[in-house]
């Protein structure tokens, strides 16, 4: 049970999928339509009998997932833009014939490749390729997330300490 995906964005590989955080224990809704007819059901997710977690280590827990989960959408539709914008440009010196601009439009695109390359592994092809290439920021967020839902609560200090650091590293890629 995952709550919204992560909105997917066209050639980027992430080896890990674009689910979202897994739903925490607690009440639901299903809705289901067709057409003009819909439905709906309650139910409940209960914790996983398993696990010795307390209702506070699984709320963080749910947490944290959100929070990377978060970040890691703003990075794709952040990708997403900055893809368009590239897009844009070169559109608007291909439908002009100014030296000044061209030369201005170059560097501006050279600047967003270069960028793009600090956000995602343009070289993966394959999922074998993960192991060729060094995986980029989103698939470094995408790997944390699938770390801290499949470890379960409580969320360990190590993960906090890299949803830090991975938080610091879009930051510094945002300015």
């Amino acid at each position: 049970m995952h709550r919204s995906e992560i909105g997917c964005v066209d050639n980027v590989m992430l080896f890990g999928g674009y689910d979202g955080p897994i739903a925490g224990p607690g009440r639901y809704t299903v809705r289901v339509s067709i057409g003009d007819a819909s439905d709906s059901a309650a139910f409940e997710v209960l914790p996983d009998p398993r696990s010795s977690a307390t209702a506070a280590e699984i709320d963080d827990w749910v947490t944290s997932q959100t929070r990377v989960a978060r970040t890691l959408g703003d990075v794709l539709q952040t990708l997403e833009r900055v893809r368009h914008a590239r897009s844009q440009v070169q559109a608007l010196v291909d439908s002009q014939s100014a030296a000044e601009l061209e030369e201005l439009a170059t560097a501006a695109i050279a600047g967003l490749d270069a960028w793009e390359t600090t956000i995602t592994q343009l070289k993966h092809e394959t999922y074998e390729d993960e192991d060729a290439w060094p995986v980029m920021l989103d698939g470094q967020i995408q790997h944390l997330l699938d770390v801290i839902r499949s470890s379960g609560a409580p969320v360990t200090e190590g993960a906090r300490e890299r949803m830090t650091d991975l938080e610091a590293m879009w930051a510094d890629r945002q300015s």
